[in-house]
C-alpha cells in the first residue's frame, strides 16, 4: 500500500510556519505588556509604601516625599499610556495571528478529509482484492473437485 501524500503539504508546512512567526510576536507583545504592567504595579508599591511612612516631623522631608510621590504618579501615568499602546499593537498582532492559523487550519482540514477519502479508497481496493483472491480460490477448488470427478 503506498503512502499517502498530501499535494499541498508544502503550502501547510509554510502556513504553519507563518502561524509560528506570528505567534511569536504576539507572546513578545505580551511580554512588554506584562513588564508595562510589572513597572506600573512596582510604582504603585512604592507610594503606597511611601504614604505608610510617616515623616510628620520634619517638613523638608514632606516636601520631598511629596514631589517623589508625584513623579511616581506621573511615571504610573506614562506606562498607563504606553500600556494602552502597546495593548493595541499586541491586539493588532493577536488579529493578524488568529488570521494565519485559521489560513493553517483550513489546510489541516482539508488534508485530514483528503486522508480519510484515501484510507477509504485503500481500504475498498483490498477488500475488492481479497475477495478477488477468494473467488479465484474457491474457484480453484471447484475445478480441482470436478477434475477429480472426471
Amino acid at each position: 500500500m503506498k503512502r499517502f501524500q498530501f499535494s499541498l503539504e508544502q503550502v501547510l508546512n509554510l502556513r504553519k510556519h507563518e502561524e509560528r512567526e506570528w505567534e511569536l510576536k504576539l507572546a513578545a507583545a505580551t511580554a512588554e505588556c506584562v513588564l508595562i504592567m510589572n513597572k506600573i504595579r512596582g510604582r504603585e508599591m512604592e507610594k503606597t509604601k511611601t504614604l505608610k511612612d510617616d515623616f510628620s516631623r520634619d517638613f523638608a522631608l514632606m516636601k520631598s516625599r511629596s514631589l517623589y510621590i508625584s513623579r511616581l504618579e506621573q511615571q504610573m501615568t506614562d506606562l498607563k499610556r504606553q500600556l494602552k499602546l502597546k495593548e493595541a499593537e499586541r491586539e493588532n498582532v493577536r488579529k493578524v495571528y488568529l488570521e494565519h492559523s485559521k489560513r493553517r487550519k483550513v489546510l489541516e482540514k482539508l488534508k485530514e478529509r483528503r486522508e480519510a477519502e484515501y484510507r477509504r479508497t485503500v481500504k475498498k481496493e483490498e477488500t475488492k482484492h481479497l475477495d478477488d483472491i477468494s473467488s479465484s480460490a474457491s474457484l480453484r477448488k471447484k475445478t480441482n473437485q470436478l477434475i477429480e470427478v472426471i
